[in-house]
């Protein structure tokens, strides 16, 4: 039976990287292990499915399940009862991809050095590059949601990627993953408005727009979460560098090198250098 859509909502935006960021692909690369996920015209991607996935997560954790499922979709098990996503999110590619390469080890806890046959090299992408973002939610006739409307539970998403609340990829507690949604544009189509119709078939913007326009949905209440954000100011009170996993012309060691935006990259401690040093004090 057929959905009776009685609006939409179109999001556009960019996610801008504030870290380095790694959805990888099917196979490796010339230099890699894990190389980045791409398109069918080679283009480098990040498919939809790795962007609904984090969203997902991160509202299940706060919201009803059953407001969850009505967005996002879901199917009974042993069952053909199910329901498809009213949020459909666009794969994101990304024209004139940079890439960086980082090398991952495995260190002994009895001896401090390297385990041997754990060495591995994955594709990054560098901090400053721009994901488009597209999304679009179906408003549907006569549904009833107590605990809060999919447009109310998107308007919160929406600001938690404002916020830099939702990371994205692998290694996402090694302190990658990390974005901030700008450029952000909402348009509410109410098709019970004839000139909305016409707008959303011509591709045009609606007269409701901003984020505002979805916040009169019912927003479902917060729910409590474990979550706890620490930052820590330290200075180096020694020389320090994390080795990059190549040599020089003129060194035999480099300090590890990462994209900082704008084309310019800097020295950088990786996340998993930092909670490899928290492990092992807490062992």
């Amino acid at each position: 039976m057929s959905r009776k859509v009685i609006g939409k909502v179109k999001v556009k935006g960019f996610l801008v990287a504030q870290s380095s960021i790694s959805v990888g692909g099917a196979g490796t690369g010339e230099h890699v292990d894990l190389e980045l996920a791409e398109d069918g015209t080679g283009q480098c991607a990040i498919p939809g499915t790795s962007l609904a996935g984090p969203m997902r997560s991160w509202l299940g954790k706060r919201c009803d399940a059953g407001l969850v499922n009505s967005m996002f979709g879901y199917i009974t098990k042993d069952t053909d009862n199910g329901m498809a996503s009213l949020l459909f999110i666009s794969d994101s590619p990304i024209e004139d991809a940079q890439r960086e390469r980082r090398h991952g080890i495995s260190i002994q806890d009895t001896t401090g050095t390297a385990r041997e046959g754990f060495f591995y090299t994955r594709a990054l992408l560098p901090r400053g590059t721009r994901l488009p973002l597209k999304m679009e939610l179906d408003i549907l006739e006569g549904e009833s949601y107590p605990h809060g409307h999919p447009a109310g539970a998107l308007a919160q998403l929406l600001l938690a990627l404002q916020h830099r609340e939702i990371r994205f990829g692998a290694c996402k507690t090694r302190g990658m993953g990390a974005v901030e949604l700008q450029e952000l544009e909402v348009d509410y189509y109410d098709f019970a408005k004839p000139e909305a119709l016409a707008q959303w078939l011509k591709g045009e913007s609606s007269s409701s727009r901003g984020i505002e326009a979805i916040s009169s949905f019912p927003v479902p209440e917060p729910g409590k979460t474990n979550t706890y954000a620490v930052t820590v100011k330290w200075t180096a009170k020694s020389p320090l560098m994390v080795k990059a996993g190549r040599d020089g012309v003129e060194a035999d060691m480099l300090p590890l090198m990462s994209g900082v935006g704008n084309g310019n990259v800097a020295p950088v401690i990786p996340g998993s250098s930092i909670k490899g040093v928290l492990r092992a004090q807490a062992r």
